[in-house]
């Protein structure tokens, strides 16, 4: 192609002057990786460490304050074992709550029942108790829908998980 026929602004001249007829291209040197101290090292993983320490404690004290679910919330729940039923044949269990903290709150319970020998789940059910006061008992019958006069025998009424909030 002549420079007549190349395009304005083309740059073929200047890079057919940056090259020797070698054909190799000159490359420039890889600079030296940094090398990074002991002490650097040790620092930032002594640093990710506090870090990791800090979330797991306020993790802890969230969960293990007088709200939030766990232990503490479950100590405050018990169920009767004595599973009734209403004049109209539904299957019901009563749950009572009694508020440990220094605050009115709510509780989300979850129950199972099982069979006598505990090898078969018979019913699952959720209690909803609101606004308990401190110090207060709450009661209140849950339905178990799945339960009736045929099944019930030895039936065991197990609390699964308690989840304790503060009423709003």
């Amino acid at each position: 192609m002549s420079d007549d026929e190349r395009p304005a602004g083309s740059d073929d001249d200047a890079d057919d002057q940056d090259y020797e007829d070698s054909g190799e291209e000159e490359l420039e040197p890889t600079p030296e990786p940094k090398k990074v101290s002991l002490t650097t090292i040790i620092v930032g993983v002594a640093l990710v460490v506090v870090v990791f320490a800090v979330i797991v404690a306020f993790f802890i004290h969230a969960v293990g304050s007088s709200h939030g679910s766990g232990q503490n919330a479950a100590q405050d729940v018990r169920v009767a074992q004595t599973i009734t039923f209403t004049s109209s044949g539904l299957a019901q269990v009563q749950v009572s709550v009694t508020n440990s903290t220094p605050d009115t709150s709510n509780y989300l319970i979850n129950l199972s029942v099982t069979n006598a020998s505990g090898k078969s789940l018979l019913d699952t059910a959720t209690a909803n108790v609101e606004n308990v006061d401190p110090g207060q008992t709450s009661r209140q019958q849950v339905p178990l829908y799945s339960i009736t006069k045929d099944n019930v025998q030895g039936a065991k009424v197990a609390i699964t998980n308690v989840l304790r909030t503060p009423s709003s």
